[in-house]
């Protein structure tokens, strides 16, 4: 009885273990060649005359977001569907957005 126990408390902090380590945000500088699809084709269309100065892949256990600096200080974030969800920026943003 107490191997059994001792083992279910070993097997209890292992698996804590793993499941704090994959929880734990995870985030990667990637190139502009890695963005998905639907990332570049709304920065070329909503931003033209600007350039992505850094693209950031944010994974977490369940979701995985990308977060985008242009040359203008905007900071744009997408989910990992290309969808845009949030835009923050000082200056006026353009009229297609």
């Amino acid at each position: 009885m107490k191997k059994c126990m001792i083992i279910t408390t070993m097997l209890f902090a292992l698996f804590s273990l793993i499941l704090i380590g994959c929880a734990e945000k995870q985030d990667r500088l990637i190139s502009q060649k890695e963005l998905p699809t639907e990332i570049k084709q709304y920065v070329e269309n909503h931003f033209p005359d600007h350039k992505i100065i850094q693209a950031v892949e944010d994974k977490e256990l369940f979701s995985k977001t990308y977060e985008l600096i242009l040359d203008n200080n905007f900071q744009l974030e997408f989910d990992r569907k290309g969808e845009i969800t949030a835009i923050n920026g000082s200056s006026k943003l353009p009229d297609s957005v």
